[in-house]
C-alpha cells in the first residue's frame, strides 16, 4: 500500500512453503507505505521505518562533477535523525544525518575516478534498520580543461549585432587596460606588461535583461550558429594581441570555474558603450 492505494496484490494458498515476492514498481514509492500479509482474515502489517528516499540530484545518466553533493529527501516513520550513506559502486563516499521530509545533501569526502558509476543512498535508524533509495547511474567527469596563472579571466557575451569591429576594439582594450599593480602598488600595468595569461569563457548570461518580471530575458544574446564563429574570432584576435596562446572553456558546456580574484578587481567593458 502506498498512500492508502494498493500497488500490487498477490494471492497464495496457505501452506508451509516459503515465498519470495518481487514487486516491480513503475516509479519510486513517494510517501508512507507498508507491506501486509492477511492470514484467515487477520492482517499482519510489516512496516518499513523508512517509507522512501527520494533522490533529487543528480539526475539519472547525468554527467556529474564530484565537487557537487547529491540531494535527497527522506520519508521516515519518526522524526529522529537517520544516518544516511552515499555509495558509488557499493563504496561509501560520504554520509550525513537526515530528518523526515527535510531536504538533505551529502557532500563527497573523496573523489571517484572518472567513469560510469551506479549509486544510491541508504539510511539507518537507531535500531539498525536500513532503507535504500532507488539506484541511479552517473558519469563522473572531473576533467580540468585548462588553467592559468596570474592574468585575466574573461567572460565574454556575444549579441546579435556584434561585428568584427567590435571584436577588434574589445581585444585591443582588454590587453591594454592597466589593472595590475606596479612596484609601487599602483594599478598601472596591463596583462601584456606583466606577461600574464588569459582564459576566455563564453557567458551568454551577460546579456540578461532584468527590466521586466523576475526571470531574466536573454533575447539579446546571440544564438550558437552566430555566437560560436564570433567567439572563435574573438579568441583568435586576442591570441594575436597578447602574442601568446589564449586558454578557453568549452562553448555551451556546463562548467565549474574556479577563480581567485586578486583585489578583487572586476571590470565591465562593453563595445556598444565606449564611454
Amino acid at each position: 500500500i502506498d498512500n492508502n492505494s494498493i500497488i500490487q496484490n498477490y494471492n497464495f494458498t496457505k501452506s508451509t512453503h516459503q515465498y519470495k515476492i518481487t514487486i516491480n514498481l513503475s516509479e519510486p514509492l513517494s510517501a508512507k507505505w507498508n507491506f501486509s500479509v492477511t492470514v484467515d482474515g487477520a492482517e499482519i502489517v510489516l512496516e518499513s521505518f523508512i517509507d522512501s528516499i527520494n533522490l533529487t540530484n543528480p539526475s539519472d545518466n547525468e554527467i556529474f562533477n564530484s565537487a557537487i553533493g547529491v540531494g535527497f529527501t527522506l520519508f521516515a516513520e519518526n522524526d529522529t535523525n537517520q544516518t544516511c550513506v552515499l555509495k558509488f559502486n557499493s563504496t561509501a563516499y560520504g554520509q550525513t544525518h537526515a530528518l523526515d521530509n527535510v531536504p538533505a545533501t551529502i557532500n563527497l569526502d573523496a573523489t571517484p575516478n572518472d567513469g560510469l558509476y551506479y549509486w544510491n543512498i541508504s539510511c539507518t535508524n537507531d535500531l539498525g534498520e536500513t532503507g535504500y533509495s532507488q539506484m541511479r547511474s552517473v558519469t563522473i567527469d572531473n576533467t580540468i580543461k585548462c588553467r592559468i596563472g596570474t592574468g585575466l579571466l574573461i567572460l565574454v557575451g556575444i549579441e546579435n549585432s556584434d561585428t568584427q569591429e567590435d571584436i577588434d576594439w574589445l581585444c585591443g582594450k582588454i590587453v591594454r587596460t592597466r589593472i595590475f599593480n606596479d612596484n609601487n602598488g599602483i594599478m598601472n600595468l596591463s596583462v601584456s606588461d606583466i606577461d600574464g595569461e588569459v582564459l576566455v569563457v563564453s557567458q551568454f548570461t551577460l546579456h540578461a535583461s532584468t527590466h521586466k518580471g523576475n526571470r531574466p530575458s536573454y533575447i539579446n544574446a546571440a544564438k550558437p550558429h552566430f555566437a560560436i564563429p564570433m567567439y572563435e574570432k574573438f579568441v583568435k584576435k586576442l591570441d594575436e594581441e597578447i602574442n601568446k596562446p589564449v586558454q578557453t572553456g568549452e562553448f555551451g558546456a556546463m562548467m565549474e570555474i574556479g577563480l581567485v580574484n586578486d583585489g578583487p578587481v572586476t571590470i565591465i567593458i562593453d563595445s556598444k558603450n565606449r564611454e
